[in-house]
C-alpha cells in the first residue's frame, strides 16, 4: 500500500522536529550556546522542538484517520 501524501508530510515534519530537539539537547549538554549569558538556549530549543513535534504528530494522526474514514465511505 502506497503511503498517503499526508503521511509523508507528517513523517517528515516529525523527523525534522525530533532532530532539532536532539540538537538542542546536545547544545545544552555540551554547553555550546548561541548566547553564552543565558545558558538555556539549547534546552529551550529542545523543549519547543519536542512540543512542536508532538503537536505535528497529533495533527498528522487526525488527518490520517479522517482520510481513512473518508476513503472507507
Amino acid at each position: 500500500m502506497k503511503p498517503s501524501k499526508a503521511h509523508l508530510i507528517g513523517q517528515s515534519l516529525l523527523a525534522f522536529f525530533q532532530i532539532l530537539g536532539v540538537l538542542g539537547l546536545l547544545l545544552f549538554i555540551l554547553g555550546v550556546e548561541p548566547n553564552p549569558g543565558a545558558g538555556l538556549g539549547g534546552f529551550i530549543l529542545a523543549v519547543i522542538s519536542f512540543v512542536a513535534g508532538g503537536i505535528i504528530h497529533a495533527i498528522w494522526r487526525v488527518v490520517e484517520a479522517l482520510a481513512k474514514n473518508q476513503a472507507s465511505q
